[in-house]
């Protein structure tokens, strides 16, 4: 008992030697923590009041604000040149937007964005060959790079490169097999060899993968409409308005279908629409001229065969509708200057050398209808017993009656959309 209470003596009083000890260091590091902050504070006062000529960290921050300042203004600058060139482009003002684009820096311009932008606005304008240069290097910047390769395939398709077409469609499989775009250039490949079911399976493959690709819809109609489907083509049109109200293709492709059935005043509200949409575009003044013209408004149909020739003087279509125009106001030396300059332009045409070889014969110049006829006849191997027939009628004394055929031939200005009429 004793020596139990010897030891709880002795381990109380060790307890109180460590406590004591604790408390001692804690106040000594009190003491020296708040000398530590006096000399610190004696330290910033004295270098106050010496004026030290080093350089304060808030002159560094000021000159790091200016250069910040500086790169948000370039940055600023940037955007804004972009954002004018896209609005433009989405006004299908295209020249302006081109215009607005190469002026921006080399290393901007050169991106697959940009160049793809330029291409579709020179395809919004019917300048294919320009359009596939900018798409083709857009291409081989950004290889990988979906986005915009359906339109430079539409091109391609308008330009008759089978070949190009063929390998950017299967360059796309083996780099993006899940994507929309892919597709609409498969489907391109297989319209341009005029097989037109397996084409629409392709576009509607790629409207399973993106139920909202208005400009598939609108190719899906181009191919119904080649195949005189006039009711799913007018579906697939109306579908790519729903999702695209400025989707000018397709307003075109729903005019197209009422000329082919002669509902005149219902094509002309839809070509006029079209025009609303994409006022630069010719070859829509030439459908609203041709709808013009089938109606017997010629006037008002050449006004606006003018109109497309100022925007486009190279639409052979739009000068062979002009000429026929201008033989119905009995203009006909005028026609005659016409049709001899888009004879220069596409010689080996039919329809051309038989309108002049009518005209002449109006003119009462027989000689020289005589070897316009001649000309048909060697050009056209298919029309042989109609041509033969303009050629006895020279010798006959009938009032002169013109065939106004519309002029069928490869010409790359048919159509604004994708898909020749």
């Amino acid at each position: 008992m004793c020596i139990r209470d010897s030891a709880l003596r002795e381990s109380n009083t060790l307890n109180s030697q460590a406590m004591q000890e604790e408390i001692d260091d804690f106040s000594q590091f009190k003491n020296t923590r708040r000398l530590s902050s006096q000399n610190e504070q004696t330290v910033a006062n004295t270098g106050a009041k010496t004026g030290s000529n080093r350089k304060q960290p808030a002159v560094h921050t000021i000159n790091l604000e200016k250069v910040n300042d500086d790169q948000v203004k370039d940055i600023v600058t940037l955007l804004r040149r972009l954002g004018e060139a896209y609005f433009n482009m989405s006004m299908f003002l295209c020249q302006e937007a081109i215009d607005l684009f190469l002026k921006l820096p080399k290393n901007q311009l050169r991106t697959g964005w940009t160049l793809t932008n330029i291409g579709k606005c020179y395809m919004d304008c019917i300048k294919y060959q320009e359009a596939e240069k900018y798409f083709a290097e857009a291409y081989s910047i950004e290889p990988y790079r979906s986005e915009g390769v359906e339109y430079y395939s539409t091109c391609l398709w308008h330009l008759k490169k089978n070949v190009e077409a063929t390998k950017l469609a299967s360059d796309l499989l083996a780099k993006a097999f899940f994507s929309p775009e892919t597709w609409v250039a498969v489907g391109n490949c297989f319209s341009m060899q005029k097989e037109h079911e397996n084409a629409l399976k392709f576009f509607h493959r790629a409207l399973q993968l993106n139920p909202s690709f208005s400009y598939a819809y609108t190719l899906c109609g181009h191919e119904y409409a080649y195949n005189e489907d006039f009711v799913k083509a007018r579906k697939y049109y109306d579908q790519a308005i729903a999702l695209d109200l400025r989707h000018y293709n397709a307003w075109w492709g729903l005019g197209n279908i009422f000329y082919k059935q002669e509902k005149y005043d219902r094509a002309l509200d839809n070509f006029l629409k079209a025009i609303s949409i994409n006022h630069r575009c010719p070859v829509l003044y030439s459908y609203l001229g041709m709808t013009l013209f089938a109606k017997g408004e010629f006037a008002e149909a050449l006004r606006y065969f003018d109109n497309s020739e100022m925007l486009d003087p190279n639409n052979y279509l739009n000068r062979f509708q002009k000429a026929n125009v201008l033989v119905k106001l009995d203009r006909l030396e005028q026609a005659l200057k016409e049709l001899e300059k888009l004879r220069q332009q596409i010689p080996k045409e039919a329809p051309i050398p038989i309108l002049m070889g009518k005209i002449y014969k109006k003119l009462g110049r027989t000689d020289k209808a005589l070897y316009f006829f001649n000309i048909a006849l060697d050009l056209d191997q298919r029309d042989q017993q109609k041509i033969k027939a303009l050629i006895e009628s020279l010798y006959q004394t009938h009032e002169f009656t013109e065939d106004l055929d519309t002029l069928q031939c490869c010409l790359l200005y048919t159509s604004p959309s994708p898909r020749d009429s």
